[in-house]
């Protein structure tokens, strides 16, 4: 089976409009997917230097060279993702490279359009990313940017009748990197979650994820210390995404999905309520256009099955 690639980047900038983990999603840049060929520069992510976290899972703060220096737009920085074309639901391997050392990250999937009716999708034909969006929604969350801040089903109606611009998007899976920034995280969408947690911070319910637990190594890379020290044993889980499908049951309908793969900084709820320095606050920091046919148990087309994608990104 053919796979597609592609390079997740993001860059600090001034504008922000961001992936709340407790809250949803944002629009994102303007940007295209590519079908064919490579791309060079993925559309740059607006981040707010100020809701990036600077703290690990267990609390413990980055060095101030660190905070100072790591830029998602660093060329030895980044995430990329290879996955099936067409399949029974979307599936692959991500592969991240010097990000954040013992961080969480969540992985999303993103609407391109804005939806129109809380009932129905718009025409898969004449709206592809717009009946996306609304896929990921009815499956996972709403996001009002006009608002900026979720919207529950119950509202949702209301908020078009006002005009409001609504994506839908899809918490389903994340990972944890290693002391060194990396991770490499196979994923297939079969989940839907609503934030992540640590298992210290709250009893993990029947239908969540189950606990990752890592065992924590602090070395130079975000620290700074040499040698490396020991950390302390932390697990970290997703919450499901109430009123959705149990684990295990989300089956998007059939069709192809033009959306963004997104990758948002966990924040474990540091700045509600609660304000902890550098705790963040659900920053998006790497994002990229891509396009997957859900099979929904149909049969391959063999025609889009033997043009493979391949994308690159560089800062």
């Amino acid at each position: 089976m053919y796979r597609t690639r592609v390079v997740l980047l993001g860059a600090v900038a001034v504008v922000l409009v961001l992936l709340l983990g407790c809250g949803g999603a944002s629009l994102g840049p303007p940007g295209s997917d590519v079908q064919q060929g490579t791309m060079d520069r993925l559309p740059v992510k607006p981040v707010n230097a100020g809701d990036l976290r600077w703290l690990d899972i267990s609390e413990f703060p980055y060095a101030e060279s660190f905070r100072t220096g790591f830029d998602y737009s660093n060329a030895d920085s980044y995430a990329s993702v290879a996955w099936n074309d067409s399949a029974l639901t979307l599936s692959g391997t991500l592969t991240a490279v010097r990000l954040k050392p013992n961080f969480a990250y969540q992985m999303k999937l993103v609407g391109k359009a804005n939806i129109t009716s809380a009932r129905t999708p718009p025409s898969a034909k004449t709206n592809p990313e717009g009946w996306a969006s609304w896929q990921l929604g009815n499956n996972g969350r709403w996001w009002c940017a006009t608002c900026g801040w979720n919207v529950a089903d119950s509202d949702l109606a209301s908020h078009l009748r006002r005009g409001h611009y609504v994506i839908g998007y899809l918490l389903f899976d994340f990972f944890v990197t290693d002391a060194g920034g990396n991770a490499v995280k196979p994923f297939a969408l079969k989940s839907t979650y609503h934030v992540l947690w640590r298992a210290d911070q709250r009893t993990r319910g029947a239908n969540d994820s189950p606990i990752l637990w890592q065992d924590l190594s602090r070395g130079n890379w975000g620290y700074g210390l040499d040698p490396a020290q020991p950390g302390p044993r932390v697990g970290v889980y997703a919450e499901w995404e109430p009123s959705r499908p149990k684990p295990g049951k989300v089956r998007l309908p059939a069709g192809i999905y033009p959306v963004w793969f997104n990758l948002t900084e966990e924040s474990f709820h540091d700045n509600l309520g609660n304000t902890v320095p550098y705790g963040g606050f659900w920053a998006q920091v790497l994002e990229g256009g891509v396009t997957f046919r859900d099979t929904d148990n149909a049969r391959l087309i063999a025609a889009d099955m033997n043009r493979p994608r391949t994308f690159r990104g560089a800062p």
